[in-house]
């Protein structure tokens, strides 16, 4: 019982309008007949006369139901002055933040498709408390954690708020339980250029109603039905992909993102109170039916769950300036303390690659050799054996029974000899160092200034990467080299040559140098859509739109050198002209001393202006890595043909954030 609201609802309706004696026929129908009467018989044991009424109308007050006498605009006007519409928390639930909502579909906004959180707080409050029991059971099943959060900041007011009621609601707290919530990273698949940024999402983990632990992994995603470059690149930025939100069993999809798509996975748990957890909770149930179109820059999985755990620091929120990338959402979330106790998956590929490199080349191909044709005792005593080696046979015929390539006439037998040894005893653990932590990889944006001589001409150079990184980056985070530059421009100026000079504008570009591995394979790509400088047959220089795929092998020598070959294809057109090019490419990439990278590569051009044959260019970048944040570099460009040559010098600093 609300005595506070009793006792509102008694001076407002009775003390100070009324100073007569109060007739039973109001208090019968102001309080009930039940309470009435129950009332009447206490009162008629303990006094009679004249106290009779009196004693009435003091145990209707202690016993009566609750008394609904606020109207509407009394509520709106306590909410206005407790500030509920600018609350962190309120914004982070309808997605708003830099003055603006991240989604105005009317699936999550009843103001949609405007953008007003104080105009969404006054509806949902109308409907809230609202006479229609239909339009309350509605908004109270569709925006549980709205509900829960103006509940929280009401009830201290003494304003008691509905809760919801509705059966699939409350089905889904009971099966999908988050007594635990954890955020989790999906590392990136250096093979699929859609994935190389990685991927988050959120983990409830609780006891069922018959006390067993489950979790679930609730996901936003988009599906690629094309493998055509063009489409999925303007889809993914511009036209918009169809949008997916999952809740669906934890290990299900931990084993897809470990085994199918070969990516390890980093856990941290969120601290949160327990209304904090109640929210997200909820929050997440008020996401199943959101109808937003999903973009690779924009409103991706990053942002859905960026909004979400901002339920457990609203804080974050004011970080969130422009596109925030997967690993990004990790970062604010540790500098924020949302996030401790990391927990590391490793895939099967990553252990491979792992205990391959920690037990040396020979070793694993010996290891390998017994599961191919060793003897039946040979693989017991292997599987007896335990340790690093036990680990790394086991990985191998983990992968062997997904994606057969290195024993597939024995992986049955192998795999059933292991699994009876290992059934009887728990393997030893192994520590891997060296464990590449994403979050230790340099930042996912930055600009740069520079100094460029090209043709005898001095340039000034100014260029700005939204997202994520070069080649010349510090990759030493990943088993692979890579490079994902999505919006990368770069101009040069000269005030004695005109306007600004356009010299690279990377639309979506990656590349993804896969070492090749005897165990597990290994495919190098690239794709690139953009405009940038290309040279005709008197090696001019002329800005040109084109679309480049490349394929080929990477091959590393140590842990700190890969060498790379690539068969590359474009189509180019620039000049008033088109033109279809080819140009094979060798190249190495070098980890030094004092925190230094070398990328050096070498192609033959041909046909890249309708009027040129073949020239050849050697590039050479000496980056200085010295910390996350800046990093200096020198660049030498040398070009020539049969009849002439022209080298390009530049020097700059990047700036990364």
């Amino acid at each position: 019982m609300e005595v506070p609201r009793y006792c509102h609802c008694f001076l407002q309706k009775l003390v100070v309008p009324h100073s007569q004696w109060l007739s039973k026929s109001f208090l019968r129908h102001f309080f009930g007949s039940e309470a009435w009467r129950f009332s009447r018989k206490i009162a008629r044991r303990v006094g009679g006369g004249a106290l009779r009424l009196p004693l009435c109308f003091c145990f209707v007050l202690f016993f009566a139901r609750e008394c609904k006498c606020e109207s509407a605009e009394h509520i709106l006007e306590a909410a206005r002055k407790a500030d509920i519409a600018t609350d962190t928390t309120w914004l982070a639930l309808l997605h708003y933040a830099n003055q603006r909502c991240y989604v105005t579909d009317s699936t999550f906004l009843l103001s949609a498709p405007a953008c007003d959180p104080a105009r969404e707080l006054e509806l949902l409050l109308r409907a809230v408390f609202s006479r229609d029991k239909s339009t309350i059971q509605d908004v109270t099943c569709r925006f549980p954690a709205r509900v829960a959060f103006i509940a929280s900041r009401l009830a201290p007011l003494g304003f008691t708020v509905p809760e919801p009621s509705c059966a699939d609601f409350l089905d889904y707290k009971r099966r999908a339980p988050a007594e635990e919530v954890s955020l989790v990273f999906a590392s990136e698949n250096i093979v699929h250029p859609m994935s190389m940024m990685g991927h988050v999402f959120i983990k409830f983990r609780g006891p069922s109603e018959k006390g067993v632990e489950v979790a679930h992994a609730v996901s936003f995603f988009t599906k690629i039905d094309s493998v055509n470059p063009l489409v999925v690149f303007a889809d993914s930025f511009f036209l918009g992909m169809p949008s997916f939100f999952a809740l669906s069993p934890y290990a299900e999809a931990a084993s897809a993102y470990r085994e199918s798509e070969k990516r390890s996975l980093w856990e941290y748990r969120i601290a949160a109170s327990d209304l904090q957890r109640e929210l997200i909770h909820s929050h997440v149930w008020e996401l199943r039916s959101i109808n937003a179109p999903y973009y690779f820059v924009g409103y991706n999985c990053a942002t859905v769950v960026y909004f979400t755990i901002a339920l457990a620091n609203p804080s974050i929120l004011d970080d969130l300036n422009g596109w925030v990338t997967p690993i990004d959402v990790v970062r604010r979330a540790r500098a924020n303390q949302i996030i401790s106790d990391r927990t590391f998956y490793p895939s099967v590929d990553w252990q491979i690659r792992a205990y391959e490199d920690a037990l040396g080349s020979s070793e694993a191909k010996n290891i390998l050799g017994i599961l191919k044709d060793g003897s039946e005792e040979d693989i017991r005593e292997l599987a007896h054996g335990g340790g690093l080696p036990q680990h790394f046979a086991s990985a191998l015929i983990q992968r062997e029974m997904t994606d057969a390539r290195n024993f597939p006439e024995r992986k049955d037998t192998v795999n059933q000899i292991f699994a009876e040894i290992l059934a009887t005893r728990v393997p030893e653990e192994v520590l891997i160092e060296n464990v590449r932590d994403p979050l230790s990889g340099p930042l996912s944006s930055r600009y740069g200034v520079g100094m460029v001589h090209m043709d005898g001409v001095g340039y000034g150079k100014l260029e700005f990467l939204p997202a994520s990184h070069s080649l010349s980056d510090d990759n030493r985070r990943s088993y692979a080299e890579s490079a994902l530059e999505l919006g990368h421009v770069a101009v040069l100026y000269n005030p004695d040559k005109g306007g600004p000079r356009l010299q690279t504008l990377s639309l979506y570009a990656y590349d993804s140098l896969v070492p090749f591995d005897t165990f597990v394979g290994g495919l190098s790509s690239r794709v690139t859509i953009g405009v940038e400088q290309q040279w005709d047959k008197e090696l001019s220089p002329f800005t040109a739109g084109h679309a480049t795929v490349g394929l080929g092998r990477t091959y590393a020598l140590g842990d700190d050198i890969r060498v790379f070959g690539l068969l590359n294809v474009a189509l180019n057109y620039g000049d008033g002209t088109g033109a279809l090019s080819y140009y094979p490419e060798v190249g190495t990439t070098v980890y030094e001393l004092l925190s230094m990278k070398s990328v050096a590569t070498h192609r033959i051009v041909c046909g890249e202006h309708s009027s040129s044959s073949c020239y050849q260019r050697a590039a050479l970048i000496q980056s200085f890595l010295p910390n996350g944040t800046l990093s200096p570099y020198v660049r030498v460009d040398t070009l020539w043909d049969q009849d002439q040559s022209t080298q390009i010098y530049e020097a700059g600093l990047k700036r990364y954030f």
